[in-house]
């Protein structure tokens, strides 16, 4: 074995001597460049991509959060001026949850944690100090909480009690939020955050809490007359009417109803257009007119049963009658008919009697017989009732409008779109409701250019990944051109030292083909010189037998060996 490595390494030196310094130089390069392209690769594809740990973190959160990480062993990159904290993404959830169970990170500021360490000596007014920068930081954090808020800043004004509570002043309290892209605050939410603040605050009133945005615009006016309308329900002081700040309330609320009621039917109708026409090419717009005034009726009615008559309920007849002889007592109306002599009122008789007592005619005594009936019926009828109490609730749909832009319609197609959006949004164009449909040609400029962008980033990673894999076939092909121009195969070699060992005889001695003249004294017995040439001649065949078979090899060494000597 030592002499096989001996052998080679004697071999390897006499192949670096042959080679002139260009070639050296190659020799190498190539080995060096196909080493670290390796290596640059192997590198770039062990090495796990890093993603976005926390963004948007305040300097205080990405101090604690580095030196945690730190102090894990887990490897980041620091990202976005310092307020992003990249961690491998294999490593991403594992830290997330690790970080959690620290309740980290705190969301900004300082909170309750500051009293986790005890610090004798320590003054009251520090201790107030620090508890109300614990404060504003817990109201920051939770603040901060809500999805349309990116980060909130609360400062406490929090004056020391005196003991005469006329000359106490009330606390006070700003609150700046910071609110992500295209976010809004509702009047709910608003107010949530102003009675938030204030409850957390012993003595906080809520008229007290000034509400900002990042633009500097007073948020917390737009809830200050529900605020006092409350303070005035609390105290029993309304009288039912409206505040001003319920007003406002019920407004924005109405607002809100009559937004969603549009969104939603925008959504329905290009739903069904985007599957009808493909997507993004029809604009749908809807103005709804809805009818928020609550009615309240009531009615009681009345009706026969049947045939226009009502159900009796109970009936009373009452029957007088009358009958008897002799003088009827005289009597009459006082007046001039009846006192006067010899007057004959009119109705006189049985006649005249019976009128005189119920008619009101005079009749005078006659000696005869009377008699009379009467009959009463009472009928008592049931009738059918009905008693209503109707309230209709607001939000009645009063007129709809729908706009409709398509773009590149066919002139065939608009009465047909036109039909398909009055029933899918359900118009009553007899009420007054309107649509239109009009044909237009859209501005795809920015589509378009977003497409590019995105075809851009597609090319730019195919070509990456062709960069990579042409790297990585130069690389092996240059790594088998080296390996074979090092490691040549053994037959090649000793091709390559038997034609050489026939030049150099063929030099010393006889030419190709003919046979070394031996001594007369030397023919009997066998020599070195005999042996030699013998072996000289063995080699001799050997050669030509491999020209007559691989003339090729034989020039390309040949070529070669000219090379070498001319440089």
């Amino acid at each position: 074995m030592n002499d096989f490595f001996r052998q080679l390494l004697d071999q390897t030196r006499a192949a670096w001597q042959r080679f002139n310094t260009v070639q050296r130089t190659v020799l190498v390069a190539v080995p060096l460049l196909i080493v670290l392209g390796l290596g640059f690769l192997i590198y770039n594809s062990a090495r796990p991509g890093y993603q976005p740990l926390y963004a948007n973190l305040t300097a205080h959160d990405a101090g604690i959060l580095a030196a945690k990480l730190k102090a894990a062993g887990v490897p980041f990159k620091v990202a976005s001026d310092g307020s992003t904290l990249e961690v491998p993404a294999d490593q991403l959830y594992d830290t997330r949850l690790s970080l959690a169970s620290q309740d980290l990170p705190l969301g900004g500021g300082v909170g309750f944690e500051i009293f986790d360490k005890n610090n004798f000596g320590v003054t009251d007014f520090t201790q107030q100090v620090d508890y109300q920068r614990a404060l504003e930081g817990e109201l920051s954090r939770t603040i901060g909480h809500l999805s349309e808020v990116e980060g909130a800043r609360v400062n406490l004004v929090m004056p020391k009690p005196e003991l005469y509570s006329s000359q106490e002043k009330p606390a006070t309290a700003s609150v700046v939020l910071d609110l992500r892209p295209d976010a809004d605050l509702s009047q709910g939410q608003i107010l949530g955050i102003v009675k938030l603040v204030a409850a957390s605050v012993e003595g906080l009133d809520p008229k007290n809490v000034t509400l900002l945005d990042s633009h500097g615009d007073v948020l917390s006016d737009t809830v200050r007359d529900d605020l006092l309308d409350e303070e005035s329900d609390a105290k029993g002081g309304a009288d039912g009417a409206l505040g001003g700040g319920r007003l406002l309330k019920q407004t924005n609320g109405e607002m809100e109803v009559q937004e969603r009621f549009e969104h939603d039917m925008e959504r329905r109708i290009s739903g069904m257009l985007d599957r009808v026409l493909g997507p993004n090419r029809a604009a749908v717009r809807v103005t709804a007119e809805l009818n928020f005034d609550q009615v309240q009726e009531n009615s009681e009615t009345y009706q026969p049963v049947a045939n226009n008559q009502g159900l009796p309920r109970s009936s009373q007849r009452k029957v007088e009658s009358y009958t008897g002889t002799g003088t009827m007592p005289a009597g009459g109306v006082p007046g001039t008919e009846t006192n006067i002599p010899g007057y004959q009122a009119p109705g006189g008789g049985i006649g005249g009697g019976i009128g005189g007592a119920y008619g009101g005619y005079g009749y005078y005594p006659t000696a005869s017989n009377s008699s009379y009936t009467k009959t009463e019926d009472t009928v008592n009828y049931e009738m059918d009732k009905t008693v209503s109490n109707v309230v209709e609730a607001p939000g009645a749909v009063k007129r709809l409008s729908v706009a409709v832009m398509v773009d590149s319609l066919q002139p065939q197609q608009v009465d047909s779109i036109r039909q398909a959006v009055i029933a899918a949004a359900g118009l009553d164009i007899a009420r007054g409701d309107q649509v239109a449909v009009e044909n237009v040609s859209f501005d795809t400029s920015d589509s378009q250019a977003a497409q590019l962008a995105d075809l851009q980033a597609q090319r730019t990673a195919l070509w990456l990944i062709l960069f990579k894999g042409f790297v990585v076939i130069l690389v092996v092909v240059a790594l088998l051109l080296f390996l074979n121009s090092i490691l040549k195969p053994r037959v090649v070699r000793v091709q390559e030292r038997l034609i050489r060992e026939i030049t150099r005889v063929g030099d010393a001695g006889a030419g190709v083909g003919e046979e070394a003249a031996i001594p007369l004294d030397q023919m009997g017995r066998p020599s070195e010189q005999a042996l030699e040439e013998q072996r000289r001649a063995q080699l001799r065949q050997q050669v030509i037998k491999l020209a007559k078979e691989k003339p090729k090899t034989i020039a390309m060494l040949i070529r070669r060996w000219l090379s070498e000597e001319k440089a």
